[in-house]
C-alpha cells in the first residue's frame, strides 16, 4: 500500500482546483514539457512537486497519475518513487473531493415519512373496505 507524507505537498493548491476537463492544447503541451523536464531530472523533489502542482492547477491529475504509472511499469528502478508520487496524487484528489462535498438535503426524511404515512393509510383503508364488503 502507498504511504504518503502530507508535508510533501502544498495543499493550498486544492482550493483553486476545478473538475472541468476542458484542457487546451497549450496546457497539454505545458504538462508534457514539464514531464520531459522531470524525466531528465528524476531525482529532483522540486521537479516532482512542480509537475504535480501544474497538473493540479490545470485539473488534470489523471495525466499525472498516468505518467507516473507508465514510468513505474517501464523502469523498475523508478517504481518506488513513481508509487510514492501516485499516492500523493490520490491523496490530493481525495482531498479535493472532500473539500467540494455538499451537505445532504435536510427535508428528505420528513417527506419520506409523510409519503409512507399516506401510503399506509390508503392500504389500511382499502383493507377495511374489503373486510367490510366480505364479512359484514
Amino acid at each position: 500500500m502507498f504511504m504518503y507524507d502530507s508535508k510533501e505537498f502544498d495543499w493550498r493548491l486544492i482550493t483553486s482546483y476545478s473538475f472541468e476537463m476542458q484542457t487546451s492544447r497549450d496546457d497539454l503541451a505545458q504538462i508534457e514539457q514539464t514531464w520531459s523536464e522531470l524525466s531528465s531530472d528524476w531525482e529532483s523533489d522540486q521537479a516532482h512537486k512542480r509537475f504535480i502542482a501544474l497538473c493540479l492547477s490545470l485539473g488534470r491529475l489523471d495525466l499525472a497519475g498516468g505518467h507516473y504509472r507508465e514510468i513505474g511499469e517501464a523502469d523498475p528502478t523508478k517504481r518506488a518513487e513513481a508509487e510514492r508520487r501516485i499516492a500523493a496524487i490520490i491523496a490530493a484528489g481525495t482531498e479535493i473531493l472532500y473539500s467540494q462535498r455538499s451537505e445532504k438535503p435536510r427535508g428528505q426524511p420528513r417527506l419520506f415519512l409523510i409519503a409512507l404515512g399516506v401510503s399506509l393509510s390508503m392500504i389500511g383503508y382499502s383493507l377495511w373496505l374489503l373486510y367490510r364488503q366480505w364479512f359484514l
